[in-house]
């Protein structure tokens, strides 16, 4: 999908929406999470812009703004001298994006067609609700297997809409009986437990709508943009050559209903032809040679790779009834299948 610019909409300094990144020689970032993080809003403000800007649209309710893939070379923080490319990207959980495969192969071919690389993926969290549900598993292990277990190498988990003022912590501590720093550190293990590969994963707090005249929240969160700058900065590329095309569990459990589905099907189709010529040709051998023959007609199914006690929906056990009870059974007009 390409961007052209919509006379309607603003400019902003430092910003170039673009359709590709491919080769820029610049920084990538990255940002993942389900939607209502707030990862669109972290987006615009790590260009030093308002968090309501209309380079990464936002918006207040459960459907997700951003409809695609979306790239952007920005000044980070505001600053020419940090110049990167950032990459936002459509929530999994998204109540108008149900079809999970077609996001993936959006997502896929945009990074391996027009994203040379990534320095480092955000896992945006609500730090209101830091759940670790199926939507985020599911769409963590979609970019764990598009980059292998180098992903885990170049991830850094970021708890938006968490306040940091001083009163706002305290009470928070208080009602939570923990800190800040404990609940991260819980989530992390949570993390680390459900994926083998992934150890020393790092966290930030970075409230996105912080209050500039608050003097401890703008401290976090400028204190929050240092640190992301400098892990950003010490990331190496990790290619997209060979980013993987990948299934939800939704979608590969689908996919194998169909295939054994349609396996069973062909077996049954097959089996059915080949009976019919059985019974056609062979009506007056003895019952030891049609024994014969089914047993060779078995195997040459078998052989094939699927079982015939399954192709055969009629029949109530293969294995109590006997091969010539189940050819008689078989050869009675009319066929019992």
């Amino acid at each position: 999908m390409s961007y052209s610019h919509d006379p309607s909409t603003p400019t902003y300094k430092g910003v170039t929406v673009t359709h590709s990144i491919n080769n820029n020689g610049l920084k990538k970032l990255l940002i993942i999470g389900k939607t209502g993080t707030g990862k669109s809003t972290l987006c615009n403000v790590l260009t030093g812009n308002d968090p309501k800007a209309k380079i990464f649209p936002v918006s207040s309710d459960a459907e997700s703004c951003t409809q695609a893939t979306k790239f952007a070379n920005v000044w980070f923080n505001g600053d020419k001298s940090k110049h990167i490319s950032l990459i936002d990207t459509i929530g999994f959980d998204d109540a108008t994006k149900n079809d999970d495969a077609a996001i993936i192969a959006e997502l896929v071919g945009k990074l391996r067609d027009d994203c040379d690389h990534v320095n480092l993926f955000v896992i945006a969290v609500n730090g209101q609700n830091p759940r670790l549900d199926g939507s985020l598993l599911t769409m963590i292990r979609i970019f764990e297997g598009m980059f292998s277990k180098d992903f885990w190498k170049q991830v850094i988990i970021v708890f938006t809409r968490i306040p940091q003022d001083a009163k706002t912590k305290k009470r928070r501590e208080k009602q939570n009986d923990k800190s800040d720093e404990d609940l991260a550190a819980d989530y992390i293990k949570l993390v680390e437990r459900q994926f083998k590969d992934c150890t020393g994963l790092k966290y930030l707090y970075m409230d996105a709508t912080y209050d500039k005249e608050d003097e401890d929240e703008t401290d976090a969160f400028e204190t929050a943009l240092t640190e992301l700058w400098k892990t950003l900065k010490n990331c190496p590329p990790l290619s997209t050559d060979h980013v993987q095309q990948v299934e939800t569990d939704n979608a590969k459990l689908k996919r194998q209903i169909e295939e054994q589905k349609q396996a069973r099907e062909d077996a049954e189709k097959l089996l059915r032809e080949e009976l019919e010529k059985l019974k056609a040709e062979n009506k007056n051998l003895s019952d030891k040679e049609l024994e014969k023959k089914l047993e060779k007609l078995v195997k040459n199914h078998e052989d094939q790779g699927f079982s015939v006690e399954n192709a055969i929906s009629d029949v109530t056990s293969w294995a109590t009834i006997g091969l010539l009870k189940f050819l008689r059974v078989l050869l009675e007009p009319p066929l019992g299948l």
